[in-house]
């Protein structure tokens, strides 16, 4: 294991070199091998011929010595041997045994004392032995039988040969492989070294490219190719593949400059007037929280919030184009006076905020005074016709305590006194003031408002409608909306929804409504119409008709159990966006009602050109219908002409049992008030319409 983490952490040349030259060493061990068993053998079986063939020669030479029993001349005959000198020594041997000759060249008595010769000599398995001499020198013995004719045995011949030599051929030969192997290793180990650069030399390349790239991010590089074998063919796809790599970075790079652009205006759009290119209510409310942060004590700057005078006039008579023009024309001129220290906010409508960085109220409101004196004099026409410009402004002091929201308040109020005071002038925020009480309640309603939804603080109230001709039981009802303070006690409509509406709260607080109604509606198993009021910021609001759709479907009511309530002076300054709202939601099967009809600006063409299902009549009318000839009149003949425009008429704040009688008479259809049923909590008057139906 620890070798093999070893070998995988070397480098690819010293691997390659590793394995050629492990390779051919054990070749060059086994072929050494071979080479030292194959002459060991052969020398061996060299000295054994030779031992062979002298021992024939003596044993026919001895023959008649060992018959005639002549000791001397088989003495000579091994003498002869002596030439020899692979023959070390000789003992022959008569028939019987016993040694009869010898020749020694070792001096050693005992390689023929009688001993060596054995009884059993004709039943060795090996006529060649090998052995040790008493000194240790390695040799080899062959037993030979001396025949007469080839028949008749006269006798036996042992010879000795050293084999010294051979050992020291042997241990030449060692050394000279030892050494040619070295040589034949130091000649591969060049080899290798020279050969593995061209294959390691551009793999070493492309990953010294590839360490390049990754540390640079640079893709425009490329390596050379240096053959064309497979590491050609790699390197040539390496490069295909940065170039890939190459071509998507810079794609990459466009799509995110264009990403951090698209940011940048998202973000600028997102904390910008489209219209006039000054803060919106967003970006300014952060910029200022972020400069009450970083306030020191002792610090102050100056809020300051205008509002224009009569902007409406030219808004309503030129159209909302004209408008637009006059509200980028305030703009430039409140950039011109206040661009230098100052941050600009336009918060909607007509109305425009400004912070004073680091001024005392006096140089404030004197900046504030010469931009008011630019806005009177400047001079803006259209169609021939002069339009004069004047603004209202609230100040107010901030310091590094101040709440923003708080604040804002605080210079909306001074410039609502601004305009109650004449408009056209700057008043600067006194909390000794008498109106602050209001202004501080307002502060709690508001914050109260904010939290209504998310603590349940809102809750929904039914007023029964009658039809006139029956008062058994209700046909429908009108849904309303409540309000809880912290305590729990109830709110009055008036005190809280003008600050819903002022601060834009209202398309919230009516999507509420609309989502709790449609849930009790799912749940209500009885034939009611539902009217639930929208308010003008709603009707505006785009995204207000696919809401009330959406919830439908999800909630899966009956669209036509629901009728939308929206005032007659609403609907009138917003006309083309109710009646696209109106005929959109209509095809959906839900009914439309004019609310408060009888007191606003509209006139009777309206009834024509409104697509609404019901008329309600304003309740002052209906309250003075006893007293006032005046208002029955003109009761009388708003019903006539609904009716002639297929329209049914509702009288509100029906207070007594002689109203009832009169809108009865006049021929009102349907009605509703205190007298017929007071509000109640809608599940309380499901209910109790639960009971009635029963």
């Amino acid at each position: 294991m620890i070798m093999r983490n070893f070998f995988t952490r070397l480098p690819i040349r010293w691997k390659m070199i590793s394995i050629v030259l492990f390779s051919a060493s054990v070749a060059l061990i086994l072929a050494n091998i071979g080479i030292f068993e194959f002459m060991s053998t052969q020398t061996k079986q060299y000295v054994i011929q030779e031992l062979t063939v002298l021992a024939r020669i003596a044993g026919n030479r001895s023959n008649a010595a060992l018959v005639f029993n002549d000791v001397k001349v088989a003495g000579e005959n091994l003498q002869s041997l002596r030439t020899r000198e692979i023959v070390t020594d000789a003992c022959m041997y008569d028939k019987n045994g016993q040694l009869f000759a010898r020749y020694n060249r070792t001096q050693e008595d005992n390689l023929c004392a009688p001993e060596v010769f054995l009884d059993d000599f004709h039943s060795r398995s090996r006529k060649v032995h090998e052995f040790i001499y008493i000194n240790g020198h390695h040799g080899l013995a062959l037993d030979t039988v001396i025949k007469l004719n080839g028949t008749t045995t006269t006798g036996y011949l042992l010879l000795y040969a050293k084999l010294d030599n051979l050992n020291e051929i042997q241990n030449l030969y060692i050394r000279n492989a030892i050494m040619y192997s070295l040589l034949a290793l130091g000649l591969v180990t060049l080899i290798v070294l020279y050969v593995q650069r061209a294959i390691t030399v551009p793999i070493y390349t492309l990953s010294h490219l590839a360490t390049q790239v990754s540390k640079k991010a640079d893709f425009t590089l490329r390596a050379k190719k240096t053959s064309e074998d497979e590491t050609g063919e790699l390197t040539e796809r390496f490069n295909f593949m940065l170039e890939r790599i190459q071509t998507q970075d810079e794609n990459l790079k466009q799509q995110h400059h264009k990403m951090e652009i698209l940011i940048t205006e998202l973000d600028y759009q997102a904390t910008h007037d489209s219209l006039t290119g000054l803060y919106n209510r967003t970006g300014f409310e952060s910029h200022v929280r972020e400069v009450i942060r970083h306030m020191i004590p002792g610090e102050i700057n100056l809020l300051c919030y205008t509002d224009l005078d009569q902007f409406k006039v030219v808004n309503d008579s030129c159209g909302h184009f004209v408008g637009d023009k006059l509200l980028c024309r305030i703009a430039q001129v409140m950039s011109d006076v206040f661009s230098i220290d100052a941050q600009i906010c336009r918060m909607g409508g007509d109305e425009f905020v400004v912070l004073l960085s680091k001024h005392n109220v006096s140089e404030g409101c004197k900046k504030v005074e010469f931009f008011l004196n630019q806005l009177k004099q400047m001079d803006f026409r259209w169609a021939g016709q002069r339009y004069h410009i004047s603004a209202s402004t609230g100040v107010v002091v901030i310091d590094h305590q101040s709440d923003f929201t708080e604040s804002l308040m605080q210079a909306d109020g001074a410039c609502y006194k601004a305009k109650a005071a004449g408009r056209n002038r700057l008043i600067v925020y006194d909390k000794s003031n008498a109106d602050i009480v209001k202004l501080r309640s307002d502060i709690v309603m508001l914050d109260l408002l904010r939290r209504a939804q998310s603590e349940n603080n809102f809750y929904l109230v039914s007023q029964p409608i009658f039809h006139c001709t029956s008062l058994e039981r209700p046909w429908s009802c009108e849904v309303l909306l409540r309000l809880r303070n912290t305590s729990g006690d109830y709110i009055s409509p008036g005190d809280f929804l003008p600050l819903a509406e002022h601060f834009n709260l209202m398309p919230d607080i009516d999507k509420w409504v609309v989502k709790t109604v449609f849930e009790y509606v799912a749940s209500d198993n009885q034939n009611l119409l539902y009217f639930i009021n929208l308010s003008g910021m709603s009707i505006a609001n785009a995204d207000i008709g696919m809401y009330i759709i959406d919830q439908a479907k999800k909630l899966n009511i009956d669209c036509k159990r629901i009728c939308f309530e929206i005032t007659e002076t609403i609907s009138i300054g917003e006309i083309d966006t109710a009646i696209a709202l109106i005929r959109m939601l209509r095809e959906h099967g839900f009914k439309f009602a004019l609310d408060d009809f009888g007191t606003g600006y509209s006139t009777i063409d309206y009834l024509r050109s409104l697509p609404v299902d019901y008329v309600k009549l304003d309740g002052s009318l209906i309250q003075n219908i006893i007293s006032d000839p005046i208002s029955r009149s003109f009761i009388n003949a708003i019903n006539d002409i609904s009716h002639l425009a297929n329209l049914k008429t509702i009288a509100e704040h029906v207070s007594s049992e002689l109203i009832y009688d009169s809108i009865r008479d006049i021929g009102i259809d349907n009605c509703q008030g205190y007298w017929l049923g007071k509000p109640e909590p809608i599940s309380e008057s499901i209910r109790n319409n639960n009971d009635i139906q029963n």
